[in-house]
């Protein structure tokens, strides 16, 4: 795929633009199909997070009784977006009113849980254990198994 001088770089029909070339923020390209333009924004890679609350402290300890409790009296959802859980057991954890997109689970224990309401964009599941768990139906088998095996992050579809 030849890069031109002007940052555009051709594949078939579609060009694809460096925006930053033109001056513009790295995180966002030009997709450029035939006559119709899109911009789209991508996802920049964050460091995984540790929040400083007792919410996350219980649900990494493994206490999913304290946890369940902690997030209803929170009395609205909980932000643990690009949050760090690897490792973490969430086996008997209800997640609906918790926000995990972009989170690292790593080696995390998801038997068992119920995903189907849960945004995934952006999780990575590499090695995780997920015997039993019900994903969203807005990510495929294979974005799953890539993201088992090599540690990709989820890309979920909007058709679904």
């Amino acid at each position: 795929m030849p890069a031109s001088r002007t940052g555009a770089l051709h594949c078939g029909n579609v060009t694809y633009i460096s925006l930053a070339w033109a001056g513009v923020s790295l995180e966002t390209l030009l997709f450029s199909r035939l006559d119709k333009v899109d911009i789209v924004k991508s996802t920049v890679m964050v460091k995984p997070r540790f929040p400083d609350n007792e919410i996350f402290q219980a649900l990494r300890a493994g206490n999913s009784e304290a946890f369940s409790r902690l997030v209803m009296a929170h009395g609205r959802p909980v932000d643990f977006s690009n949050a760090d859980f690897r490792g973490t057991d969430f086996r008997g954890v209800e997640l609906t009113n918790v926000i995990i997109a972009g989170a690292y689970l790593k080696d995390a224990d998801l038997r068992g849980v119920d995903l189907r309401h849960v945004d995934l964009e952006g999780c990575s599941l590499h090695k995780a254990n997920v015997g039993g768990t019900y994903f969203p139906e807005n990510v495929s088998p294979a974005e799953i198994c890539m993201s088992l095996e090599y540690g990709t992050r989820l890309r979920v579809s909007s058709k679904c």
